[in-house]
């Protein structure tokens, strides 16, 4: 398969997507094998271990150069609707720089994505953010306001508007 395990993670990402009935518009963008032909500077891999799965990318234009793993790309694309690989990347760079895990934000994101589409929070309870599906702002802007949770006050409000509505608080709590 063209473009290696990049080539692979694409094509299991379009199946599993197209499976399920969830694909979205702006997901033919996504190809992890086209963004490593523009931006791939090195490849590195853990001690001994011949996959080499550490892509490392000079985004000078996007917030700088980092080293990423195999599965933030998937995280933080597919998962939350973001057809920009910049985007991913510059919310990649930003867990680096502030101590998050990529795939737990982007549950975290997705978790409120699903929220916002189904009118249960809204940007008053998320600092003014809205959390469109793949929005860039959301995106980049909730990776550095984690990583500061005294000034983030998010908390509450979803839990407090899911009791209110008689939502089923279980189908959308965030484990």
């Amino acid at each position: 398969m063209p473009g290696g395990l990049a080539g692979i993670h694409d094509q299991e990402m379009r199946n599993l997507y197209g499976l399920t009935g969830k694909a979205w518009e702006g997901a033919e963008a996504i190809s992890e094998v086209d963004f490593q032909k523009k931006y791939l500077h090195n490849r590195v891999g853990c001690f001994a271990c011949p996959v080499a799965c550490f892509d490392s990318y000079d985004l000078s234009n996007a917030g700088g150069a980092g080293c990423m793993k195999c599965s933030p790309p998937g995280d933080l694309t597919w998962d939350i609707r973001n057809p920009d690989q910049l985007v991913c990347r510059q919310a990649f760079v930003s867990c680096q720089r502030y101590g998050l895990d990529a795939h737990a934000l982007s549950n975290m994101l997705a978790w409120l994505m699903e929220l916002h589409e189904q009118g249960i929070v809204s940007a008053a309870d998320t600092d003014g953010i809205t959390m469109k599906w793949g929005s860039p702002e959301a995106i980049l802007s909730l990776a550095k306001k984690v990583s500061q949770p005294l000034e983030f006050r998010l908390a509450q409000a979803p839990r407090n508007r899911l009791q209110r509505s008689g939502s089923g608080e279980d189908e959308r709590r965030l484990l």
